[in-house]
């Protein structure tokens, strides 16, 4: 059980681990681009601070001598750190270009993101990666004292590759440091989860224990009522049990079957003495007070909240296959199916046991039997498995130690009921 523990909370603090590393590092990526955005574009309205001076020059004076003048500046820049430059009328009908040398399908990409830059009065950038090189498309307006627009300065800046790196290594770096972060916090809070999960463990191991002390109490109540032993009990729960197991019951409909069995005489504590001990045949009016356990038992789980899974077996256990049984007279699969389970363990319980009135039959004789109610008291599918079953449960159950017999029912109670 505990290796168990480790490894749920484990597992769950990877998960919560994995989730935060996601989400805050989509997060700090996220900031880590904007700081990026915000770094470039200052080095490269800071580089090209001089051109685009320049540039409004020549659009508040335009002449050949200031067009020649610009266009060498453009050319020193794109020898230095720019990719193109170029500048625009109003219009944004291109004046003057200037390529970088075999750098034309880069500056062709840029032109094909300048509808992503909307036109204004202040400068707008776009970055993007092209060949592995971090880029900035950068325009500038150019205007008159008055504001009004003369041209656009255009330039496809070139991030160094030692700032480029530098950059990267930052935005990697905060990511990197997020994620260990949180390592360091998932690993430092495992043994306190742990320590609380072992408090809660312990606790939800008591109270299994209490309410299977409860269970015990009860049955034992049962049997005194009944002038039986809660060996009857420990046993017919127990082949319920592996006849359910070999059914392919799922963890829920077994904890019902388990303590639908072995409460399913519950009801018996509110039947008179007269009627539960007569020993001689009961008239029609004694058989229905005695039928009137099955109600009384519903009544008496109904009042505890974990108990009440054990219902579908405690009303309906005496239904029959052929739809003669009681008190609703269900058939076939209208009965629930660990109630059909329940009818053939606690008939063949009751033919190969001891009762004051009769002594035991053997496995075969007990067999034949029940085999002759097949598809009336029994649902047929069921009765089928349980006789594969049949001979190992006999010599390892009906002939054993009750105490062997309870210990093995006590194993199987706290696995099934054990929190998952």
């Amino acid at each position: 059980m505990l290796r168990g523990l480790h490894r749920t909370i484990l597992v769950r603090l990877f998960l919560v681990w994995l989730l935060l590393s996601i989400g805050g590092g989509a997060l700090v990526y996220h900031l880590q681009i904007e700081k990026l955005d915000r770094r470039v574009v200052k080095l490269a309205l800071e580089e090209s601070a001089e051109l685009t001076a320049s540039c409004a020059r020549h659009a508040r004076r335009p002449d050949a001598r200031g067009l020649t003048d610009l266009r060498r500046r453009s050319e020193d820049a794109v020898r230095e750190r720019f990719v193109d430059v170029e500048l625009d009328d109003a219009d944004r009908r291109p004046i003057l270009e200037a390529v970088r040398p075999g750098d034309g399908r880069l500056a062709a990409q840029a032109h094909a993101r300048l509808g992503e830059l909307k036109l204004g009065g202040r400068p707008r950038h776009r970055r993007f990666y092209a060949d592995g090189r971090l880029l900035l498309l950068v325009m500038v307006p150019v205007s008159r004292s008055d504001g009004a627009p003369l041209g656009y300065f255009r330039a496809v800046y070139q991030v160094r590759e030692e700032t480029q790196k530098e950059i990267e290594a930052d935005v990697f770096g905060a990511l990197a440091l997020l994620v260990a972060a949180l390592l360091a916090a998932a690993v430092t809070l495992y043994p306190v989860i742990l320590l609380l999960a072992r408090g809660l463990l312990r606790a939800s191991a008591e109270l299994l224990e209490g309410n299977l002390e409860l269970l015990d109490v009860l049955g034992v109540v049962i049997a005194e009522r009944d002038e039986d032993t809660n060996a009857h009990n420990y046993r017919v729960t127990l082949y319920a049990a592996r006849l359910g197991e070999a059914r392919g019951l799922d963890s829920e409909s077994l904890r019902s079957l388990i303590a639908g069995a072995f409460l399913h005489d519950v009801g018996k504590v509110g039947i008179p003495d007269a009627v539960l001990l007569k020993p001689s045949g009961l008239t029609e009016e004694e058989t229905a007070i005695m039928h009137g356990h099955v109600m009384k038992g519903v009544q008496i789980i109904a009042r505890a909240k974990w108990l009440r899974d054990a219902r579908r077996v405690v009303e309906f256990h005496h239904e029959k296959f052929d739809g003669g049984g009681y008190p609703k007279g269900l058939k076939g699969e209208g009965i629930p199916l660990v109630a059909r389970i329940f009818a053939v363990a606690d008939v063949f319980d009751a033919l190969v046991s001891r009762r004051p009135y009769k002594e035991p039959l053997d496995l075969a004789q007990a067999l034949r039997l029940m085999e002759a109610q097949r598809g009336a008291h029994f649902d047929p599918e069921v009765l089928d498995a349980f006789l594969i079953l049949a001979p190992a449960l006999y010599d390892r159950i009906a002939r054993a130690k009750e105490e062997d017999v309870e210990a093995e029912l006590k194993s199987l109670a706290r696995r099934r009921f054990a929190p998952a």
